[in-house]
């Protein structure tokens, strides 16, 4: 943990707040009070809050992907000043330190130890997260930005070419089960631990993942470029926002968007909506200036990894239900309890990061 660094830009951090906001316990929140509501609202924004079993995209698949771009992100602002000031060994030093600490934080995420080295599970979240910004922070270290097009075109055309057009081992055609894909026969035979025989977050779907991170790299070479002003990056990000949609759903006609197989076309259709979000966060907070609505997600945004691995760890919807007591539903009614309850944690969530970012204690990606 260390002092917070300079401010760069406020949107950046709200961005990665908003996105963490729904992994530790937002969803809940937000699905508890519509409940209230009632009717179609709560029909539609429940069904958003939950993956999609195959095909399709919900609200919910954007999460994993966006923090997967806002990694890539801040594998700019990580590596950036430090191939400015220094060389590239210190920015080597720094990758290889900052993705090794997330990955094995998500060994212990996922249990570490406690079942034995054969139940570890060597894929997941942060893991994947972590090679992801791996391979990406060495092309942004290498490779110009026609070099990272060139590379980001080349997995997802490859993958693409591979998942659709050459059938498994095993596959007399290319099927569309799990069981008929690459994915599925790549983690049965090479994954181990406790994933069993495959993995949504597996071994060959990691690679297009990358590919997720490297336009998170550009969305972040945008934001450091001096030479763009305001209104001309906030273009450039919604002409990527909407190109990427516009792609991903055309392509999506022949190479569906499935989150479990991180096809080609959901990573362009998550990061066009990344790139919208980046856009309208960038607009109302550091073009118009609007930021104080905003300062709980900074305080999320600020310690992203940490409030992660706490809630995995600490119990905050009991400490809720230690304060409220269970005599709450007699009183008011389930769903009004349901919503206090899930209120009442989210607000132990936030007290416990504001006294963090007044402490300015920060652990970041």
């Amino acid at each position: 943990m260390d002092a917070q660094p300079a401010k760069r830009f406020v949107s950046v951090d709200v961005l990665r707040g908003f996105d963490m906001f729904w992994i530790i316990g937002g969803g809940g929140l937000v699905t508890s009070f519509t409940a209230l509501i009632g009717g179609k609202t709560h029909a539609v924004i429940s069904k958003q809050m939950h993956h999609v079993s195959w095909d399709g995209f919900h609200f919910e698949d954007l999460i994993f992907p966006l923090f997967v771009f806002l990694a890539g992100m801040s594998t700019v602002f990580s590596l950036g000043k430090l191939l400015d000031v220094q060389d590239k060994w210190a920015a080597w030093k720094r990758l290889i330190k900052r993705c090794l600490l997330i990955y094995l934080m998500g060994l212990f995420y996922y249990g570490g130890l406690a079942d034995g080295w054969e139940q570890i599970r060597f894929v997941g979240v942060l893991q994947r997260i972590a090679i992801s910004s791996l391979f990406a922070g060495i092309c942004f270290m290498y490779l110009g930005k026609r070099g990272l097009l060139i590379t980001l075109a080349a997995i997802l055309v490859g993958y693409y070419i591979l998942i659709a057009f050459i059938p498994a081992p095993g596959q007399t055609q290319v099927g569309w089960s799990i069981e008929e894909t690459w994915a599925f026969w790549v983690d049965k035979n090479f994954l181990i631990g406790r994933s069993g025989d495959w993995d949504p977050e597996g071994l060959l779907s990691g690679i297009p993942a990358i590919a997720s991170c490297l336009l998170g790299v550009l969305a972040g070479m945008m934001m450091k470029d001096k030479s763009l002003a305001d209104g001309k990056r906030l273009k450039h990000f919604l002409v990527w926002g909407v190109g990427c949609l516009v792609l991903g759903y055309v392509w999506s006609f022949h190479f569906p968007i499935i989150k479990v197989l991180w096809t080609s076309t959901f990573v362009l259709w998550a990061a066009g909506w990344s790139f919208l979000l980046l856009a309208l966060f960038y607009w109302i907070t550091d073009m118009i200036g609007w930021q104080k609505w905003a300062q709980p997600f900074i305080w999320i945004g600020m310690n992203s990894l940490t409030i992660y691995m706490t809630v995995a760890f600490v119990n905050f919807h009991g400490l809720a239900n230690r304060l409220i007591g269970k005599d709450i539903t007699g009183l008011i009614g389930d769903p009004w309890a349901n919503f206090v309850r899930h209120a009442v944690q989210m607000a132990f969530i936030f007290l416990f990061l504001r006294y963090l970012y007044k402490k300015k204690i920060f652990l970041r990606m």
